[in-house]
């Protein structure tokens, strides 16, 4: 059995034997990165832009240099290898390990392809076509491809006797086979983890804060906590039957690096919440912090909140947001009929307002990417559940809408003669809001924000209602528009027809 690894005194790849740590072959080919295949085959980039693929077939270990590419490069245990255009769409190069050019394939309009494996002639890809990622099947000796399905939206593959789709969108392990049918699906430790091995009975997948290695039914039969001091990182080899093959590197160069060698028999299959110790949300369902949270937002500029107290602060708390929806909830929420298949959460720092009609700043923001709901909660309004549900309320209307539904009624709860301002620099207008408007009878509104337009007077009185806020439904108008509101949202989703907070 042997793994590879950087040497850290001179740059280049070690290939060590997992048994007794010896060093075996060490190739001297510059600073890069190391890609392990299996025990006798791996790529090597260096930061230069040269890609390499090194056999240790006998008598004598092959090494080839891939030829020069702006693309990417893709290889696999038998030699042979890919290459990506970059510069043109779903355009792909087939090679064998001697560098001859196979077949050449075109995918059309995919933006991005990531290959699974290659076997029986045949190279498993997950191919990203725009509005989702699709699993195909490319013949390694003309380049013809078929589309075998849609599963998500972004993928890291695996190999060996099952296609493995880890789904970093809805933070689930998906397991396909090779017909391109779904055999199992369930959640991970991290939402952007990576799969690092897999064989036919398990698989290794590596994130930030946990290494977890799952049996093919979803149950965990190792779990680790990743080291946090900054002196040495983890790294999963290979598993090889029913052993586990992992790595301590020391940041440090010329440190020894340690080789730990598991018999997953020995961990009974346990679930991730009881190996792990810490909650799992529905599927579908993630909360991003630190750095983690810092992505594009639309319209807003933001910053992650670096301090690790605070992060896990407001991580607990949205998770009791979480929990007090009625189990299902979710699943109904983003089911097969619904435009989007996950709902991501991220906790920020601040919100400043980057174009016309946006709030100069704000505590909160939804929007959609793809099939992906996001929250964003900034710092200064994490202790404000009424904003948080106000936020969720948003998305609850977007996957509304793209299953046809609609509060159609809405107006007939409305004063007459009224209309929405849909202008998110006025809020100056108090007609029919408290404390404006001395007669009960003429209150409608909780307050001004209320009147931008429909969605957002919504989610003012759902952010209410699930905070079980007593003063604001004293007011006639404003208890019969939630009542509508509930009525509507419990026909949609039977589970919460037990949310007390909505009865």
């Amino acid at each position: 059995m042997y793994i590879s690894c950087q040497n850290l005194g001179e740059f280049g790849l070690a290939v060590f034997d997992t048994g007794t740590g010896e060093l075996l072959d060490f190739y001297s080919l510059g600073e890069g990165f190391i890609q392990g295949l299996d025990e006798n085959a791996f790529q090597y980039r260096t930061y230069d832009g040269s890609a390499y693929f090194i056999s240790r077939e006998e008598p004598v270990p092959f090494l080839l240099k891939l030829p020069e590419h702006d693309g990417r490069y893709f290889c696999f245990s038998d030699g042979s290898f890919l290459l990506e255009d970059s510069c043109t769409l779903g355009e792909l190069d087939g090679f064998d390990k001697n560098g001859e050019r196979q077949f050449h394939a075109s995918l059309g309009s995919a933006f991005t392809f990531s290959p699974i494996c290659k076997t029986n002639g045949l190279i498993y890809a997950a191919a990203d076509f725009g509005q989702g990622v699709c699993l195909v099947s490319i013949h390694s000796d003309n380049g013809n491809w078929e589309n075998l399905g849609f599963f998500g939206s972004t993928t890291h593959g695996s190999f060996r006797e099952n296609i493995m789709v880890c789904d970093d969108s809805t933070g689930c392990l998906v397991v396909w086979d090779k017909n391109g049918t779904i055999r199992n699906s369930f959640p991970l430790a991290e939402p952007y983890c990576y799969i690092t091995s897999c064989n036919d009975k398990y698989v290794a997948v590596q994130g930030s804060l946990y290494t977890v290695v799952f049996d093919l039914e979803g149950n965990v039969r190792f779990a680790e906590k990743n080291p946090q001091d900054g002196y040495s990182i983890i790294l999963v080899c290979q598993l090889d039957g029913d052993f586990l093959y992992t790595m301590r590197q020391p940041i440090a160069k010329n440190e020894p690096m340690e080789f730990t060698r598991r018999d997953l028999n020995d961990f009974p299959p346990v679930d991730l919440e009881t190996a792990l110790g810490i909650p799992i949300f529905p599927d579908g369902i993630t909360i991003l912090t630190g750095e983690e949270a810092d992505l594009y937002t639309p319209s807003y500029k933001c910053e992650p909140v670096y301090d690790e107290t605070e992060n896990k602060r407001a991580y607990d708390i949205l998770f009791r947001i979480v929990e007090q929806f009625p189990d299902g909830f979710f699943e109904e929420l983003l089911d097969s009929d619904c435009a989007y298949n996950s709902l991501v959460f991220r906790y920020v720092d601040h919100l400043y307002g980057m174009e016309a009609n946006t709030l100069e700043s704000a505590g909160g923001l939804s929007y959609q990417e793809g099939r992906t709901q996001y929250i964003c909660i900034t710092r200064n309004m994490i202790d404000e559940p009424s904003l948080i549900f106000h936020e969720i309320m948003h998305c609850i209307e977007s996957c509304m809408e793209s299953r046809g539904i609609y509060f159609d009624g809405w107006n007939d709860y409305l004063p007459e003669s009224f209309f929405y301002s849909y202008d998110y620099s006025n809020v100056a207008d108090h007609t029919f809001t408290d404390p404006w408007e001395s007669d009960p009878e003429n209150v409608w509104f909780p307050s001004s924000y209320s009147k931008i337009t429909p969605a957002e007077d919504r989610a003012d009185l759902f952010g209410l209602m699930m905070t079980e806020n007593p003063y604001y439904f004293q007011f006639s108008h404003i208890a019969e528009r939630a009542d509508y509101l509930a009525e509507v949202l419990k026909e949609t989703y039977p589970s919460l027809g037990s949310c007390p907070h909505l009865s």
